[in-house]
């Protein structure tokens, strides 16, 4: 029986050894930015980027507004591939918060707009956007914390439950000829 037993939890290892070996090789799979992406990391004379742990600021030069926006990534595509839509928001007077996610994966913290909210006193009015399933996410922090955030913006993504109740008000945003959002 120890035999037995030892040949069990062998190949429990062994299975858990090949999960993870998966897991590593598709998230290591990611979109990567763009130079122009990397270039909109640079603060300008309109806007200050700064990288703060856990998510990206873009602010526009002050005086700074009261109202922010949050933005989960896409799936497997790192966070810096949005530099430049961040930035122009910015630039449009909006502070805009990109936020860094651990494996390019909202789905491992959902809750990663709190943090935003919590260290960025000044702005008292949240809006959340998020692309693709990311959108889900958002919606899902959303629907958790309705009296924290005043509007949501999905890119090619959909709410994750009905949130006709909650009060809060969406766009939805996506090309006509989406091939991959149903």
């Amino acid at each position: 029986m120890n035999h037995r037993f030892k040949k069990w939890v062998g190949l429990f290892l062994l299975f858990l050894l090949i999960l993870t070996g998966v897991f590593l090789f598709y998230v290591s799979d990611s979109y990567e930015p763009s130079k122009e992406a990397i270039d909109a990391l640079a603060s300008t004379s309109q806007t200050v980027v700064t990288e703060r742990k856990g998510y990206y600021a873009f602010l526009p030069e002050a005086p700074l507004p009261d109202t922010g926006l949050i933005f989960y990534q896409g799936g497997k595509v790192e966070e810096q591939a949005y530099a430049p839509l961040m930035k122009k928001l910015a630039e449009k007077g909006i502070p805009s918060f990109l936020l860094e996610l651990p494996f390019n994966l909202a789905v491992l913290n959902p809750g990663a707009a709190q943090k935003v909210i919590e260290k960025e006193t000044n702005i008292h009015h949240w809006f959340l956007a998020g692309h693709s399933l990311r959108g889900v996410m958002a919606s899902s922090f959303a629907a958790k914390h309705p009296d924290q955030i005043h509007g949501l913006i999905f890119l090619a993504s959909y709410p994750a439950s009905d949130l006709t109740k909650t009060g809060i008000p969406s766009l939805s945003i996506y090309a006509d000829h989406d091939e991959v959002l149903n």
